[in-house]
């Protein structure tokens, strides 16, 4: 039990630190927008999380579901438009409940870098965002003068100490224009 717990643990806090492979079939409705809208410095304001983590251990299938919600943010990130670079700062806590196994577990995880710093493009109501030859894909649910609330969805298989696993989860983050 404690190995499994030693690996929900490194798999969340590398979940957050990841750049992270998206994709999305979802039926989201999401709000057109453009780069003039985007441009200036959104500070976070809430971040909540939920998904799965699907593994086998010692043969056994074993499914993990999480959720997780910010504290103490303080990130922030900015949008410039010559060129069009995204550059974030700060950070939180981000409070991580973990189920499965007959199991609950709370750990707060520390994450001192938020996001990325690259690139953006946007089209539609999907800002991409580029680094280091990745792309995210950030659904725009809400956007007005002062608040933009995305959407981030994370299918991906990691390896954690020797563990595969399979990651599906959306993110979703609430920004307030400074």
């Amino acid at each position: 039990m404690l190995a499994i717990k030693k690996v929900t643990v490194l798999f969340i806090f590398s979940l957050f630190l990841s750049a992270c492979s998206l994709d999305s079939d979802s039926d989201r409705i999401v709000v057109n927008t453009t780069a003039d809208k985007l441009v200036g410095t959104w500070e976070m304001n809430e971040t909540t999380q939920e998904g799965t983590f699907e593994t086998m251990v010692q043969g056994l299938p074993v499914k993990l579901n999480f959720t997780s919600y910010g504290e103490n943010i303080t990130a922030q990130v900015v949008f410039t438009d010559t060129p069009n670079s995204i550059v974030s700062s700060g950070g939180f806590d981000s409070v991580v409940t973990i189920t499965g196994l007959s199991i609950t577990e709370t750990i707060p995880v520390l994450l001192n870098d938020f996001l990325v710093d690259g690139t953006w493009t946007v089209d539609g109501g999907v800002i991409t965002i580029s680094q280091n030859n990745q792309q995210v894909e950030a659904y725009v649910i809400e956007l007005t003068d002062t608040l933009l609330k995305i959407e981030v969805d994370i299918i991906e298989t990691l390896t954690i100490q020797g563990i595969t696993g399979d990651v599906e989860s959306t993110s979703s983050i609430t920004f307030l224009k400074q």
